[in-house]
């Protein structure tokens, strides 16, 4: 059955802080923008397999980002949005009877459909997402380098401006290469990153390393 647009486009113009983990960070920014309205609930999202199974998911609507969870209490995302780094449409429809909520990235075949569980507040979701959407990198400029990337949802990213504005003299970096000597380095040490580095900054907000690999210490 094909789905009939129930409505299409609920964006409005705004500002927002930088997304960023860290809240000294988040809490300057937030001080000096308007803050977008935020949400966090569980929601129910179409798996891509074979199955088409509705799995429940713990979503949260905060900084320009969506991210859902397999539990409220997870730490890690298993599924991450940043709006300043792909570009989407997103939908409001009905399909079969029920409202869906449809994110479409450019340049991806992947369709992100999510319900709600009792068939109400899905359109504050699409109104809320939009206004996120609205104030983003990703609404004014067509961002489509990451979405081309498989699974790309499955990894929390930020922007380089907002590494910058998070980074400080001092912080560690962990690094987990993909070239064949990083994987032997972590099966024999066990670990999950095969070097570290330093990260300095100057004073003009330049960012530098100094990275240690199984050769020396070089700084980048």
């Amino acid at each position: 059955m094909e789905p009939q647009s129930e409505s299409i486009d609920a964006m409005s113009e705004s500002s927002s802080p930088k997304d960023t983990s860290y809240p000294s960070v988040i809490q300057l920014l937030v001080d000096s923008t308007p803050r977008l309205p935020e949400s966090s609930g569980w929601l129910l999202k179409r798996t891509s397999n074979p199955f088409k199974k509705w799995q429940r998911r713990y979503f949260v609507l905060k900084y320009k980002k969506l991210r859902y969870y397999h539990k409220e209490a997870d730490a890690k995302p298993a599924g991450s949005f940043n709006f300043d780094l792909i570009s989407l449409n997103l939908q409001l429809i009905r399909q079969d009877g029920e409202m869906e909520l449809v994110l479409q990235p450019l340049c991806s075949n992947r369709k992100f459909r999510l319900r709600s569980e009792d068939g109400a507040g899905l359109e504050d979701w699409a109104v809320r997402i939009s206004e996120h959407i609205s104030a983003s990198d990703g609404r004014f400029t067509n961002v489509m380098s990451i979405s081309r990337t498989a699974k790309f949802w499955r990894w929390d990213r930020i922007t380089n401006a907002q590494f910058k504005s998070m980074a400080s003299t001092g912080d560690i970096l962990l690094f987990s290469g993909k070239n064949l000597a990083a994987k032997a380095q972590r099966l024999v040490t066990r670990s999950k990153y095969d070097h570290v580095a330093l990260l300095l900054k100057y004073s003009s907000n330049q960012l530098a390393m100094l990275e240690a690999t199984s050769l020396d210490v070089s700084t980048t």
